[in-house]
């Protein structure tokens, strides 16, 4: 009886145990929330954020750090004093802080264009008109991929620059008017893009520009004048090369092809839209090594004066409607 007694009461604190147990569980459930709760808010939630913004933030100052001393007064707000989104000339997204515009037009800043601009992957519009900066547009302009145009004033950012290289990107619209005010140009490659519309520019006050190519690109083949720009490039006297295949122009060929630079080497046009005949002042081009006309839409005959290119190492005139004999001259072509 005593040991039956005994345990009864041994199972009823057994019980009495398991109940106060339990009833603790969700008070510990919560004290383990709270827990979790306070060391969460302890973590760096933006972490990928605040590397990004760094970039950007060290970006800037290499930008800053690139403008002449003297004149870097329109960036005194450039500083860790302030957040860079609230710097003077630039704006930033909402979500993520990243920079997305840098406008700082008339600003009297003079020096070089940073390398490390390229590092601010989210910049949609670059802004420097009306200043003055030297040297090369660095390659690393390329990376911006989200930079799909080119602001109109472009040209009058860089007036003293001799080497535009910008080919291999995405841009697009119309190529940019203001170029032709870059009167320092030697070098001029737009190609590997998506410009489109007519090439309305006056390249005639590019003296001393010896290469230019725009190909391939987009442009626009309605009309017979797509090709009425290459006049002005008869004032470029020291013209070497000209590149504009696979470019989608249209038209016929200009009288002035034959009136180019007599140090042209270089001039090819195949893969457009071109029609018309093979103009026979193209043997004035004495000095002409590579000239391609192939796949287009000429017509008629090869002129007899296609001979006169004694330098010529390749000539293509493949895929056209060209017809009648080959010239005598053409076959004694070393």
């Amino acid at each position: 009886m005593i040991s039956l007694l005994t345990k009864s009461r041994s199972l009823s604190i057994d019980l009495l145990l398991l109940s106060l147990f339990l009833s603790l569980i969700p008070l510990l459930h919560i004290k383990a929330l709270a827990l979790h709760t306070t060391i969460s808010s302890l973590k760096p939630t933006n972490a990928i954020n605040v590397a990004s913004n760094e970039t950007d933030f060290h970006a800037l100052l290499a930008f800053k750090s690139n403008i002449f001393l003297e004149h870097r007064q329109a960036l005194s707000s450039w500083n860790e004093s302030l957040h860079f989104c609230s710097w003077e000339g630039v704006q930033c997204g909402c979500r993520h802080e990243r920079v997305t515009t840098i406008n700082l037009t008339s600003k009297g800043l003079m020096g070089s264009l940073s390398p490390y601009i390229g590092n601010l992957s989210f910049l949609r519009e670059l802004s420097l008109f009306n200043n003055t900066f030297v040297g090369e547009i660095p390659s690393e302009l390329g990376d911006l991929f989200r930079v799909r145009s080119l602001p109109p004033t472009f040209g009058f950012m860089f007036p003293h620059l001799q080497v535009l290289q910008l080919y291999a990107n995405q841009f697009n619209g119309p190529l940019l008017l203001s170029i032709s005010n870059m009167s320092q140009l030697l070098q001029l490659e737009l190609g590997l893009n998506n410009f489109n519309g007519k090439v309305k520019n006056d390249f005639g006050s590019l003296q001393n520009l010896f290469l230019i190519s725009l190909a391939p690109n987009n442009f626009d083949h309605r009309g017979s004048d797509g090709l009425a720009f290459l006049s002005s490039l008869t004032n470029c006297s020291n013209m070497q090369a000209i590149g504009m295949e696979d470019s989608q122009f249209g038209g016929v060929l200009p009288d002035s092809v034959g009136n180019q630079s007599y140090k042209l080497y270089y001039l090819t046009l195949g893969g457009n839209q071109l029609y018309g005949s093979i103009l026979s002042t193209i043997g004035n081009l004495v000095n002409l090594e590579f000239f391609g006309l192939d796949n287009n839409l000429f017509t008629g005959s090869i002129p007899h004066s296609l001979g006169y290119l004694h330098k010529m190492q390749l000539m293509s005139l493949s895929n056209n409607s060209i017809s009648g004999e080959i010239p005598e001259s053409i076959e004694n072509l070393s």
